[in-house]
């Protein structure tokens, strides 16, 4: 035999056809439609010689598809190799000694070989003759060696490995356990066991003459899925928060748990509102009471003669104007008394009465301005609770994220940050930060329980809702509803329990400042009334002016009736010396001076009342001015404040709303950061029946210890500072993606924290049932991280000092236990020999039991389905032989009567019968090379 040819080529692209004929050939097919059947056998094609007669003769196709399903079809072998579409052939050749009409030459691989070259163009085509034989076989003629094949001949033993003692297999007593030995041989030759990615068999080249050589075949299947499923869920466990690992050079930065839950949580929430207090109650004016003012008398007398100069000047135009305004309302009333009647009347004559300050027109309140309000509030809460999801990642992660109004700066959380130097803190579980709907109370009671307590479930950090909660239980309760106590007292136990958590005290803060804002409004309400009770009313007077306006009006009405009575006197000659108009005569007759005089003390008098009258006035509008000054100015300042802190209990409810369903959303994803981790995986390829001893299939079943420290290596990579990004912000763009996809209206991951939250129906709160529903998260996203960890894993557990494959458990004659430990395959290539049962005296002279190193190979392979087990094929070639080197028995030798057999000695102390004469001992002869062996 020539050196070895090239390194095998993959299996992907090659086609696997083999040949056979005879009872035994007919054995091994149907074991191979076995082990397919179970996952065990990759394709290949079986074609039987007996009934090949053209190239589109059906054949038997047998594979397993890529998910793991076997498929076993009949197809003609023209159709089969151009839909095939590889362009490398592995032609099997199964040449059994021994069976009657079960060998096979180049006559009848005339037919196969012609439909080989009639329909595929292979680029290359590797030919393989393989013997099949057990010791003392009978074989009349030459054994079926082909020219131009690989010509080998699998050894007829078993052996746990090479090191071990061989048993040989006799032909006149092979069973059915020969067939599995020959089935485990051909897979392992031909590279077709599942997972395998070359063909021992492609690296040997062809023989020369009529050569071959011996072959044997160790196969090791190492299961490891169950190791594999237990690894997953360690390494992705996150029920207990991960510890962050942070990487700061040139620091010594570690991550720990919180030693005090409660405040910590706590602390976290009041920095986080404190944050945004001013954001969420809006703005607050300031009362206040005008500073006394220092002035001068010079300044005073001058704001005095000023005023006092106005109102003179006005004082007819105020005249006319309330002397108009008393005749309107005169009247008005009147009409109103004649035509509608005072009372019971709904028709009011006359303009409307002044509306207080606080009217409806700048309330939020009104149905319009409250939901436009509303609308404004969500969307500038926006930052609020971005910030708060922000806060509760980096609770767990420790990682830098925007947490305040400035949104250029990433920080810590105080709380995270604030431990002793060097030393970072996080939170114990997510249940601490924001609990998720796994938490929920209601959804594991009994239906007819849940019926009566609303059917819904509540979240540990909804305040509103658990108090609702708890009411109706509490009526169930007075009903004497059965089972409702101890609902009540479970539920009062829940409340407790997560009371502790970053959602509840901020929901408590919440409610808290709402609380505030309305009992603010309340007490500003009634400030605002005792403020108008108190506040001055324009047109009061005071009692001197009363006086001096009275005084006025007579000096002026008198002096109007003198000067009307002398014009009528005069008017009619009033010129007698006597009688009532003597004094018309007396005052005509004065000198000019004196009525002068006269008249003008009279006008004086009226002018002296007026003046006085104004004076009063003034004296009494400045006090007013400056009283209803500081009235006016609280009065202001209490009713905006009123009006903000309306705008704030709205902005406080349109909050609570939305955080219901931020955290609705941000608690899902934090309970389960990769959604639901599935262990999918394909049952243990483990024949329960008995196998060969060469062959090996076992379950890998290391200890706890071994699995943890393997598991925590993968933990420390995956789980750095601010490892929930990819997680919790990747979930929310690929639900948004889903939603708006289903929807068909588009959400904005980045905007949909600023719109209508719980109980609104706005896309926040759509969106946050979308996440939480258990359709998404039923969603295993951890399918792109797990690829890359079992990647890592694979390559981790073919190395030879990988102790997550060990130790074994396996199976024999239907029951499990442990495996004995085995030397490695890899560590034993080139160690063993053949059984010297199969050769002859002069095969042992020849050397063909030794083995040829050069030509042995040890492969290790993943399986398929199984990241973590793996597969070895161990193949040893013995040295170039030759049919005389093999032991045969003619074909025309009777085999042994049953009698004889029956004669034969069954245990070491048995004796011989007395018609039997034991031989006389011959002389042993130690051949070359014998003690070797």
């Amino acid at each position: 035999m020539s050196s070895p040819a090239a390194q095998p080529t993959g299996l992907d692209d090659t086609l696997t056809v083999f040949l056979g004929r005879g009872r035994l050939s007919q054995g091994i097919r149907q074991t191979l439609e076995d082990f397919t059947a179970t996952g065990l056998i990759r394709d290949l094609v079986w074609v039987d010689a007996d009934s090949f007669r053209s190239s589109s003769a059906p054949v038997t196709h047998l594979r397993v598809s890529a998910d793991g399903h076997p498929e076993i079809t009949r197809e003609p072998f023209n159709v089969l190799i151009a839909r095939s579409g590889a362009d490398q052939l592995n032609l099997g050749v199964l040449n059994i000694v021994g069976g009657p009409d079960s060998q096979i030459g180049h006559a009848e691989l005339a037919t196969l070989t012609e439909a080989v070259d009639a329909v595929g163009s292979f680029r290359n085509t590797h030919r393989t003759n393989l013997i099949i034989t057990a010791v003392g076989a009978p074989l009349d003629g030459d054994l079926p060696v082909l020219s131009g094949y690989v010509n080998l001949m699998l050894a007829p033993e078993d052996s746990p490995g090479p090191e071990s003692a061989t048993v040989p297999y006799h032909f006149d007593q092979v069973d059915n356990r020969f067939t599995l030995h020959c089935v485990a041989g051909i897979a392992s030759l031909f590279g077709i066991w599942e997972g395998s990615t070359s063909a021992p068999v492609a690296g040997l080249s062809s023989t020369s003459g009529s050569s071959f050589r011996l072959v044997r075949a160790f196969y090791r299947r190492v299961d490891g899925q169950g190791v594999q499923a237990r690894l997953k869920e360690r390494i992705l466990d996150t029920t207990r928060n991960p510890l962050p690992r942070l990487d700061r050079p040139g620091q010594n930065v570690t991550a720990d748990y919180t030693e005090h839950p409660g405040s910590f949580a706590a602390d976290a929430a009041e920095e986080l509102l404190g944050e945004f207090n001013a954001r969420l109650l809006g703005e607050t004016a300031t009362a206040y009471s005008e500073k006394t003012e220092r002035t001068t008398s010079r300044s005073a007398l001058g704001e005095f003669f000023g005023t006092w100069a106005k109102n003179m000047v006005g004082t007819p135009k105020r005249f006319w104007r309330s002397l108009r305004a008393g005749s309107g309302d005169f009247v008005d009333d009147t009409v109103q008394s004649a035509l509608y009647g005072e009372t019971g009347s709904r028709t009011r004559v006359g303009g409307v009465a002044d509306r207080d300050d606080s009217g409806a027109a700048d309330s939020p309140f009104g149905r319009a301005g409250r939901h436009s309000y509303a609308e404004q509030a969500a969307a500038e809460l926006q930052q609020v609770w971005s910030s708060y999801a922000n806060t509760a990642m980096s609770l767990l992660d420790a990682y830098p994220r925007m947490v305040g109004e400035q949104t250029s700066e990433t920080r810590l959380p105080g709380v995270v940050s604030s431990a002793s130097p060097g030393r970072v803190q996080v939170a114990r579980s997510a249940e601490d930060v924001i609990p998720g709907p796994g938490t929920n109370f209601g959804a594991e009671l009994p239906v007819e329980v849940k019926a009566l307590a609303g059917g819904a479930e509540v979240a540990p950090y909804d305040l509103r809702g658990a108090v609702d909660y708890e009411q109706r239980l509490s009526r169930q309760a007075q009903d004497q509803q059965r089972d409702i106590g101890r609902v009540l007292g479970d539920f009062k136990q829940w409340r407790e329990h997560h009371s502790g958590s970053f959602a509840h005290h901020v929901a408590r803060g919440l409610h808290h400042r709402l609380e505030e804002q309305r009992q603010r409004d309340s007490s500003l309400s009634d400030e605002i009334t005792r403020l108008r009770a108190r506040e001055p009313r324009a047109g009061a007077s005071t009692v001197w002016a009363g006086v001096f306006r009275w005084l006025g009006w007579v000096a002026f009405w008198s002096l109007a009736v003198f000067l009307v009575l002398w014009s009528v006197f005069h008017l009619r000659g009033g010129d007698s010396p006597a009688g009532p108009d003597r004094w018309i005569q007396h005052l005509n007759d004065a000198p000019g001076e004196t009525r002068a005089w006269f008249f003008g003390t009279w006008f004086g008098i009226w002018l002296a009342m007026w003046v006085l009258q104004v004076v009063f006035e003034t004296v009494q509008q400045i006090r007013l001015r400056h009283r209803r000054r500081t009235i006016v100015d609280r009065l202001s300042a209490a009713e905006e404040n009123q009006r903000q802190a309306r705008r704030a209990i709205t902005r406080l409810e349109v909050g609570y709303q939305q955080f219901l369903s931020v955290s609705q959303i941000i608690g899902t994803l934090l309970e389960r950061p990769f959604g639901t981790v599935s262990q999918e995986r394909v049952d243990a390829t483990i024949p329960t029946n008995t196998m060969p001893d060469s062959v090996v299939f076992a379950e890998a079943n290391p200890d706890d210890v071994v699995v943890d420290e393997l598991a925590q290596r993968f933990r420390r990579d995956l789980y750095r500072a601010g490892w929930l990004d990819t997680y919790v912000f990747g979930a929310v763009n690929e639900a948004a993606a889903e939603y708006s996809a289903r929807t068909g209206s588009t959400t904005d991951p980045n905007q949909v924290f600023g719109t209508g939250g719980s109980g609104t129906g706005g896309a926040l709160a759509r969106f946050a049932d979308y996440v939480s529903s258990p359709d998404f998260r039923s969603r295993d996203r951890s399918r792109g991280e797990w690829a890359e960890i079992t990647r890592h894993l694979g390559g981790y557990a073919r190395r030879d000092d990988a102790g997550v494959l060990s130790p074994l458990m396996t199976y024999r004659g239907g029951e499990r236990f442990s495996a004995p430990h085995r030397l490695p395959l890899a560590h034993s290539v080139a160690v063993g020999s053949f059984n010297g049962e199969i050769a002859t005296e002069l095969g042992r002279v020849d050397g063909v039991l030794e083995l040829a190193p050069e030509f042995c190979s040890h492969a290790r392979h993943p399986n398929t389905f199984d990241a973590i087990g793996v597969s070895e094929v161990l193949v040893q070639v013995g040295e170039s032989a030759t049919q005389k080197d093999v032991a045969f028995r003619g074909a025309q030798r009777a085999p042994l009567s049953a009698e004889t057999i029956s004669n034969m000695p069954v245990t070491e102390d048995a004796q011989p019968q007395s018609d039997w004469v034991q031989p006389a001992p011959q002389p042993k002869h130690q051949l070359p090379g014998m003690g070797e062996f």
